[in-house]
């Protein structure tokens, strides 16, 4: 099973996380963090995966700010580059315990996935699909029969060489255990309506032109740095697919424990360089409304 889900890990998450390529309309998306007359910190957003074919570059500024600082902090930090794959499939067979699937989905549902993973699992699909995750089913079946095209990682590697030419260390905000304990209950009702909702997504013939469409058009605002066009731009995203109730779980719930992560190293003194999905900076629980409620003012460079 891992084997198929292993090189697909970012796609579905990619609907909330953001990108760019290099255009002379090109910004990145970056901000000083300030308190009183002072910039204490950077934060960038960032996409963790890529259509294939968009291309982005780090712009002086962020390429500066990191030069200034005093490390780079990531999502995942230097963990996102070993065997993160295999990891959160782990992590999330940890969580799952001895439970097996069809005690949390309809049998209606459980054969239904059982005829579209047998061409891809073999004789012992139904098995494998007991044992495994709900939400690695839904890896597996959205980036096998949809096929959109994507290269995960590419601006963390970025930042990753330009951190090692700085001679900055980079350092993790989050495990991927922390990332992993997020996912909805086992048992939630989540899970079924999310495989249900990717079973009629994938039995549409247009599926992969559809899904990288709405991946296009998040990336084109992230190019031009609309930061205000990211929410209304996913929201219009779940007429395709509706992925918001995971959403709201799997990551927006995780934004206070990243701003109490992100505060502590702020007020440490040191001065720091911030990089996060850029959906985490958004929103009436994202980052930045964060540290204004608590006496920052964060200021947008690009």
């Amino acid at each position: 099973m891992f084997k198929f889900f292993r090189k697909n890990l970012f796609l579905l998450l990619c609907l909330f996380i953001f990108s760019s390529h290099a255009t002379e309309n090109h910004k990145n998306i970056l901000y000083e963090i300030r308190k009183e007359n002072s910039v204490v910190g950077h934060l960038l957003g960032v996409m963790h995966a890529f259509p294939v074919g968009k291309e982005f570059s780090l712009l002086p500024s962020t390429i500066d700010a990191v030069s200034r600082s005093d490390g780079v902090f990531t999502e995942l930090g230097l963990s996102q580059f070993l065997l993160l794959e295999k990891s959160a499939f782990e992590a999330t067979q940890t969580i799952r315990g001895n439970q097996r699937l069809s005690s949390v989905l309809p049998a209606t549902l459980i054969s239904q996935l059982n005829t579209h993973l047998r061409p891809l699992l073999g004789d012992n699909t139904k098995e494998l699909i007991e044992n495994t995750h709900p939400w690695a089913i839904s890896q597996i079946l959205f980036t096998q029969l949809c096929k959109v095209r994507m290269n995960p990682v590419q601006m963390e590697a970025e930042l990753l060489l330009l951190a090692s030419r700085k001679e900055k260390p980079v350092m993790a905000l989050e495990s991927i255990q922390d990332q992993v304990n997020v996912l909805p209950a086992y048992n939630s009702p989540i899970w079924p309506e999310h495989l249900n909702a990717i079973l009629k997504l994938i039995a549409r013939p247009d599926c992969s032109k559809k899904y990288t469409a709405v991946l296009e058009n998040l990336s084109d605002a992230f190019i031009a740095g609309k930061v205000d066009s990211l929410l209304p731009l996913i929201q219009e995203s779940y007429s395709l697919i509706d992925t918001s109730k995971l959403e709201e779980v799997s990551i927006f719930s995780r934004n206070p424990q990243l701003f109490s992560r992100i505060l502590k190293r702020v007020e440490s003194g040191r001065f720091y360089f911030f990089a996060v999905g850029a959906n985490h900076l958004i929103g009436p629980t994202g980052l930045i409304s964060s540290f204004e409620k608590n006496g920052y003012i964060v200021k947008r460079i690009e």
